[in-house]
């Protein structure tokens, strides 16, 4: 259950307190994904219950089987395994998948990210910056499909 603290944050998986509620590591992505395939599952899905516990290695008690295909989670735990570190989907797996907490950077949501600028207007800073005043993860991931360039491409 997300506690007033965390109310105004937008957050992929559950709050554990005393592993990724402080100084946890932090999976930041743009904005919340929505392809084509998403939006027309979601015409017959329930209400996602944000109350309901889940991990970011684990997301199918609260999104149900469908979190199970979604590629860019896939991909970060690739990304894990990959590093020595595979994430484990058991339930509430170990420590370290307790430790994890997925944001992104925008409070927005689109199936494809077009105006990278988007990301640098006052909301969607002041958005990013209250998720680290409030977790203060100890590191931040940072993914996306150009996240090298976008920024840059901003400031020129």
């Amino acid at each position: 259950m997300k506690s007033v603290r965390y109310k105004d944050l937008n957050l992929g998986n559950g709050i554990f307190e005393g592993w990724n509620d402080q100084q946890g590591l932090m999976i930041c992505g743009y904005e919340w994904g929505n392809s084509k395939k998403d939006q027309e599952q979601s015409q017959d899905a329930k209400p996602v219950d944000f109350n309901i516990a889940c991990t970011f290695s684990n997301k199918v008690p609260r999104y149900g089987q469908g979190a199970l295909s979604w590629p860019y989670d896939n991909r970060i735990k690739r990304w894990f395994a990959l590093w020595g570190h595979p994430l484990d989907s058991n339930e509430y797996g170990q420590d370290f998948d307790k430790s994890i907490i997925q944001t992104n950077w925008a409070n927005t949501c689109d199936h494809q990210l077009a105006n990278y600028s988007h990301l640098l207007s006052e909301e969607q800073v002041n958005n990013f910056i209250n998720h680290i005043s409030t977790l203060k993860p100890k590191i931040i991931l940072f993914y996306g499909k150009s996240a090298d360039t976008s920024f840059k491409k901003s400031y020129s």
